[in-house]
């Protein structure tokens, strides 16, 4: 289980979440031994338990407070506003990301042997609605 902190900045990584928006970056308000709590979109707080974190959000970790990692280059526009306009689901976009930042991650084999087991994972796991 991921343990959050007051005031870590996290992503919201589910596209279809109510009140909360896909790629924004929220900042923990509260947290205890079983709950973190945010500050929604609609201004309500809203808890979730520790053991939710990975369906809904991953970590924002800042090299220093004012410069992203070298693999998240967003001159032209974040991998997150790219994924919201092409309508990409989840597995689409983490696919899509590892493939993106491989060669600028340094671990360039590593990271396509990843995206090589996460694309036979969703063929797996997909199925049409």
């Amino acid at each position: 289980m991921r343990k959050i902190f007051r005031g870590d900045e996290i992503i919201v990584k589910e596209k279809n979440f109510q009140y909360f928006t896909f790629g924004k970056i929220y900042r923990v308000d509260h947290t205890d031994s079983k709950y973190f709590t945010l500050t929604n979109n609609i201004k309500e707080s809203v808890s979730f338990m520790h053991t939710e974190f990975d369906m809904y959000f991953e970590i924002l970790k800042l090299e220093s407070k004012d410069e992203a990692p070298k693999h998240y280059d967003n001159s032209n526009g974040s991998l997150y506003l790219f994924a919201d306009k092409q309508g990409l689901n989840t597995w689409e976009f983490d696919i899509v990301k590892r493939i993106v930042r491989c060669r600028k991650k340094g671990n360039f084999k590593e990271d396509l042997e990843k995206t090589k087991f996460l694309i036979d994972l969703y063929l797996k796991e997909w199925t049409e609605n």
